[in-house]
């Protein structure tokens, strides 16, 4: 039985203005935000794999 691959990307941003809003006519983005680092400590994950990324990514 095959697995299925997936990539995932983040990107780091900064909001100068406007709105921030979903616009993904595939649906595929569940929720956007801005989260301080212990709030993603705290966050469901898709991809639990990734915390240990974000959190380090961010204590740099």
């Amino acid at each position: 039985m095959g697995g299925i691959n997936y990539q995932t990307y983040y990107f780091e941003v900064k909001l100068i203005g406007g709105v921030a809003n979903i616009n993904d006519p595939d649906g595929l983005i569940h929720n956007i935000g801005w989260l301080s680092l212990e709030q993603i400590d705290g966050v469901m994950h898709a991809y639990p794999e990734d915390k240990d990324f974000l959190i380090k990514y961010l204590q740099e």
